[in-house]
């Protein structure tokens, strides 16, 4: 896991961050080996799409340029889901327990 974090934190970050995209927040479970991100942009899932292909591209280019493989460490089952309302959470309230 230390080493797809490390690899995640040099060359995607940047990379998204460059091509448009928003890097919110990063989660990782080390035992069950899952790792969970937010990327996020204004605009639509077409939007959003055609910006990942453009990513991907700038990705490929850019690890050519450092010389960095990490073929090794994509995910085996990538999960994408797409979201289009944030939804409030409440203020916080004294409640008696």
């Amino acid at each position: 896991m230390d080493e797809f974090i490390d690899a995640f934190q040099r060359l995607v970050v940047p990379v998204r961050r460059k091509i448009g995209f928003e890097v919110e927040a990063a989660w990782c479970n080390r035992e069950s080996g899952v790792f969970t991100w937010i990327s996020a942009i204004d605009g639509s899932i077409e939007d959003y799409e055609a910006l990942d292909r453009t990513y991907k591209k700038a990705r490929a280019e850019y690890r050519q340029k450092v010389d960095e493989d990490t073929t090794h460490l994509h995910a085996e089952y990538p999960v994408t889901y797409f979201v289009d309302e944030e939804v409030q959470l409440p203020p916080d309230v004294d409640v008696e327990l």
